[in-house]
């Protein structure tokens, strides 16, 4: 038995160390077991971090659960363990991914909070906070985690959300914890929804759909739809399908009759910087517009932090890209009209 040492894991994040035979893991070669392996020579930036993260994960979800909290880990780990053989070398991932009932979300962010995370958005104004999750992180490790109070792109009331996904879980486990992950009908339609909301700029998603249509199946995949129907989430999993060739039957299956609605389209279709800005836009009553254009090029200290990393690097820099910020949007305002227009009209054929 072979000890390794993760330095970069503090105590306060995983109550017990690491322990692996050599010969069973794949990612370390054989050695001799009475000696200790520096965890640097074998295990890379990405697999240490990961490793990391699941002891985060898992701490959270034995918290939670000590102060009654249900959750389900929605990524990382269990899309890991299901589609990739369970070999992060395959699929790595930056945070943990927790869905939370609504009615505790409050008590969740507590625990958070308790535990030495920060929210990345406190103090932003309520229109630039995410309505589906929030980002947390914690200085001492950089441990991201997103705390989900819904899924993006479900129409159906978040307590609706959170019962169906109860129902549409099954356990499994993160070294000795016990966690909640999404059976098969609601990973494969978490996939697909990702995928449609994060689109071609984002390839990650686009790779998990192409396994999940693989090893999952078209049976699977209708019984998603169906979950999808439940979730309000129709237009955003059948976006999702769309981009994927290997979906292109489903998604002319399930797509018959469903509108996807034009700021979707742009979304899942279009890299350009700005189209984001363009959908909020079109999506505020008209006299409302001025001030939002107002607050878009001058935003919350927090929101500027996350959209400009450089504003994050002391006043000096905060003053800098609050001068820049109305000249880097209007220099992305002619190609993001562009291509809003051409990826609104590519499915409203």
């Amino acid at each position: 038995m072979v000890e390794i040492m993760v330095s970069a894991i503090p105590a306060a994040t995983c109550e017990r160390s690491f322990k692996m035979q050599t010969h069973d893991h794949p990612h370390i070669p054989r050695t001799d077991p009475d000696k200790t392996v520096p965890v640097a020579m074998f295990l890379d930036r990405k697999l240490l971090r990961c490793l990391m993260l699941d002891a985060v994960g898992a701490r959270l979800v034995a918290e939670f659960r000590q102060h009654g909290i249900d959750s389900i880990l929605l990524k990382g780990r269990s899309i890991v363990d299901r589609l990739y053989d369970g070999k992060v070398v395959n699929r790595s991932y930056r945070d943990v991914d927790l869905l939370v009932d609504p009615r505790q979300y409050a008590d969740a962010e507590a625990i958070l909070t308790d535990l030495g995370f920060v929210d990345l958005m406190a103090g932003a104004r309520s229109g630039e906070r995410s309505l589906h999750a929030s980002t947390w992180r914690r200085v001492s490790d950089r441990a991201t985690v997103d705390l989900h109070v819904t899924l993006a792109g479900c129409d159906a009331p978040a307590v609706r959300v959170w019962s169906l996904l109860r129902q549409h879980s099954r356990r499994s486990t993160i070294g000795t914890t016990e966690v909640a992950v999404l059976d098969d009908v609601a990973l494969a339609c978490h996939l697909a929804m990702h995928a449609g909301r994060t689109g071609l700029k984002d390839t990650k998603p686009l790779g998990d759909l192409r396994r999940g249509l693989q090893l999952l199946g078209d049976d699977t995949m209708r019984m998603a739809a169906a979950l999808a129907r439940q979730l309000g989430a129709m237009p955003t999993f059948v976006a999702g399908l769309r981009l994927v060739s290997e979906a292109s039957s489903l998604a002319a299956e399930f797509g018959s009759g469903v509108r996807v609605p034009a700021e979707l389209a742009v979304r899942a279709l279009t890299e350009v910087r700005g189209t984001g800005t363009l959908n909020a836009l079109r999506s505020v009553p008209a006299w409302r517009r001025p001030l939002f254009v107002v607050q878009r090029l001058f935003p919350s200290r927090a929101m500027l932090r996350r959209s400009m990393p450089l504003a994050a690097r002391g006043s000096r820099w905060l003053v800098v890209c609050y001068l820049l910020r109305p000249v880097w949007m209007a220099a992305q305002l002619p190609a993001a009209v562009r291509a809003w227009r051409r990826a609104a009209r590519s499915w409203a054929r």
